[in-house]
């Protein structure tokens, strides 16, 4: 049988046309890139990175407990070994690809049931397509993070910024924000835990995100006082900037390019979506007056607080600015809570990061922050609070000791010290000291 040169040419011609639709097909396919999992007090979050959007379909299964992601159309790029599991919920991944349609099946071997709750994300920032799925752990659902505050006590809310797959700001050498807020704030809860009267507590106590609204949303539900985030941030444009400033709320635009790009890299909320924020059902106009009252309010004292912690940490470190600073911060936007923003060094600038990673000047900038809070309190103690009620005095007579004092009153050795801002425990015949309630 003889085939003409025409003939030939288009059976060569298909040919060549199903290759390269096969190939442009085989490329536009969306790629899981990258799982990653982040495992908070209640639930495991789980980060799917993709190189393009898809309709995903995601369901639970029982006996055994399993959640099922299908991905039509999609190819699977990653070693199954190469991805760390950090979950108190999943125990192992599986899947499998459909040699048909090209869609993908993810299985998520559950400890325990859970109801996924999932959205896609576009591309924000360095990263790209993504899907999020929660996974709410039931054994944990109860334990909402929620303190049980002492009955008079002053409550301080310490925010350390970002976390999670939000690292923040970045150094040359590889150290994230989002590692130097967690460690810094939580020398900063030891430190004012020791002062009486005082309780504090941090809005997020590991390496998982949690959401701006989130972050003023625990501080409203754990009735606190004082709200302090704190941030390392990077600015790019000039590393010659550093040193610590505190920042509390503006309604108004700045005028400083340094300023508008704190507020911007604070505000940014990593993955753009609001998460579960109780709200208030207040008649809109009684709302509109209740919260520019509080917010009034809160302003004001926040310029106190943040003018008593820089003077403090003027004592340990290079200030950035030696008087507070404004701007319109998200998160600072906790209704009737006095809250700063303490912008504790650049971590774009290498002397401070190498302080910023240091545990011996995170020690010293966590002392005189939490000394520069408690000086605030003590000069403007919340209403119905012990540091409100008069502090007893107690004349020294000779003989007598801080051992003994304390002991006679019911309190610590250190409360006293730290009331009276006593260095040691040298004692004047005469003396008049107070004794922390």
């Amino acid at each position: 049988m003889k085939y003409s040169t025409q003939t030939n040419t288009l059976f060569f011609s298909t040919i060549l046309l199903l290759l390269v639709s096969n190939i442009a097909f085989a490329a536009s396919q969306p790629t899981v890139k990258g799982m990653r999992f982040w495992q908070s007090p209640d639930r495991t979050r789980v980060v799917i990175d993709l190189s393009g959007p898809v309709k995903q379909h995601v369901f639970s299964l029982k006996n055994p407990n399993r959640v099922v992601i299908d991905l039509p159309d999609t190819k699977f790029g990653l070693e199954l070994d190469a991805i760390n599991i950090s979950s108190d919920l999943v125990s192992k991944i599986r899947k499998s690809q459909s040699g048909k349609d090209g869609g993908l099946r993810i299985v998520l071997d559950l400890k325990a049931d859970s109801t996924p709750k999932t959205f896609a994300l576009k591309p924000y920032l360095k990263f790209g397509h993504r899907l999020v799925i929660d996974l709410t752990n039931p054994n944990a659902a109860k334990a909402k993070r929620i303190i049980k505050p002492k009955a008079g006590n002053v409550i301080i809310a310490i925010d350390p910024g970002h976390g999670g797959e939000d690292p923040g700001g970045s150094s040359v050498n590889g150290k994230r924000e989002k590692h130097i807020t967690l460690n810094l704030a939580k020398k900063v809860v030891a430190e004012l835990n020791t002062y009486p009267g005082v309780q504090a507590f941090l809005t997020r106590s590991g390496d998982y995100y949690v959401g701006l609204e989130k972050r003023t949303a625990i501080a409203r539900k754990n009735r606190a006082h004082l709200f302090v985030s704190l941030h390392a941030d990077a600015f790019p444009q000039d590393k010659r900037v550093r040193g610590s400033s505190v920042w509390t709320l503006s309604t108004k635009r700045s005028n400083s390019e340094l300023g508008r790009w704190v507020a911007r890299k604070a505000n940014e909320d990593l993955l753009g979506v609001a998460e579960d924020v109780d709200l208030d059902d207040f008649d809109p106009q009684v709302a509109e007056v209740l919260v520019n009252l509080s917010q009034e309010y809160a302003i004001g004292s926040s310029i106190d607080v943040a003018s008593m912690i820089l003077e403090q940490i003027g004592r340990v470190g290079k200030l950035h600015s030696k008087k507070p600073r404004s701007e319109s911060f998200a998160v600072l936007t906790t209704p009737g809570i006095p809250s700063v923003l303490v912008e504790t060094g650049f971590i774009s600038n290498s002397y401070d990061v190498k302080n910023l990673t240091s545990w011996s000047y995170q020690k010293k900038f966590a002392k005189a922050l939490s000394k520069g809070l408690y000086a605030y309190l003590k000069k403007h103690p919340p209403e119905g609070t012990k540091l409100a009620l008069k502090n007893l005095q107690h004349k020294v007579e000779r003989g007598d000791t801080l051992s003994q004092i304390a002991s006679t009153y019911g309190v610590t050795v250190t409360q006293i010290q730290k009331t009276n801002n006593l260095s040691n425990s040298t004692l004047r015949t005469g003396q008049t000291i107070e004794i922390p309630r």
